[in-house]
């Protein structure tokens, strides 16, 4: 599979504005809830600690575009999402921004948002390329809310 350097560059900005928002959101907002809240984000972590590990570390990848030597996985947790890693980040910080009135945590946790999305989709464009089984593994899993979405 041959990526175009323009691809290559998306994919990149992707993880750039990925990280610069979710360093932001740390910045900014406290770190923990309390609560029901804080237990939503500790099983954020666990989710993404499942994600990492179900796939094994040598394996895990940060940007969007499949490694060469990539594997399709579709046990454990990814029998039921496609991308535990960004409902991790998504679960971890969801809680945050209930307890925030501040408007510059909510511009961003809307840029994570859409950033997460589109490496979402820009990611299962080239699996299903890479992969022929990923229209069937489609059918069967939800791409981010387990039986939901």
């Amino acid at each position: 599979m041959t990526i175009s350097p323009l691809l290559k560059a998306y994919s990149i900005l992707l993880v750039l504005l990925q990280f610069i928002s979710i360093g932001l959101l740390l910045l900014i907002e406290p770190f923990f809830s309390s609560g029901l809240l804080l237990i939503t984000q500790v099983l954020a972590v666990i989710v993404g600690v499942f994600g990492v590990f179900s796939l094994q570390l040598g394996k895990f990848n940060i940007e969007p575009i499949p490694k060469s030597s990539s594997q399709l996985y579709t046990a454990g947790i990814y029998k039921f999402i496609r991308h535990p890693m960004y409902l991790s980040i998504f679960m971890f910080f969801s809680p945050i921004m209930l307890l925030t009135i501040n408007l510059y945590s909510w511009l961003i946790f809307a840029v994570l948002t859409i950033t997460l999305l589109a490496k979402i989709h820009f990611e299962e464009k080239l699996l299903q390329q890479k992969f022929p089984k990923y229209a069937d593994y489609k059918k069967n899993s939800k791409k981010l809310i387990p039986f939901i979405f």
